[in-house]
């Protein structure tokens, strides 16, 4: 798995959720009960941030080495491949929000992946030194008032 297919994939997903926001495929949008989604859009930058220090990992050999020798090292590797090149489906966002197939909204498939994110990062982080391997501040998780402490 190449880290440029990944970003393409990446992108791809953005794409997506842009047009099923934007109604062009054709899904109709019903307005669900999510919670307070403000801090979400507010935090969003952390998303960003942490698929880049995922791909990161993968592309640079000192910090796949670090994580690969670690407990589960070669685990959160695979782990990561596949959470970048992952492509979830409404079925799967609906699933896993247990909600109606119809309330899935943009919105939704950016709560499941911020919480598959927050999943990887923490086993990510639980290994000590990570900080001074990457060379560079790892960023914190947000923190939200509806779920995440």
């Amino acid at each position: 798995l190449h880290p440029e297919h990944v970003l393409d994939t990446k992108n791809d997903q953005k794409m997506a959720r842009k047009e099923l926001k934007s109604g062009k495929m054709g899904t109709e949008k019903v307005a669900g009960d999510l919670g307070d989604c403000s801090a979400l859009k507010k935090d969003n930058y952390w998303i960003n941030e942490v698929d880049a220090l995922f791909m990161e990992v993968l592309k640079n050999p000192r910090l796949r080495n670090f994580v690969c020798v670690n407990t589960n090292g070669a685990e959160v590797l695979c782990d990561i491949s596949r959470y970048l090149a992952y492509i979830m489906t409404a079925e799967e966002v609906s699933e896993r929000l247990r909600m109606p197939l119809s309330e899935v909204t943009p919105q939704c498939f950016d709560i499941v992946h911020e919480e598959q994110a927050k999943e990887l990062y923490g086993k990510l982080v639980a290994m000590n030194g990570l900080e001074h391997i990457a060379n560079s501040k790892i960023p914190e998780p947000p923190t939200y008032t509806n779920g995440w402490k």
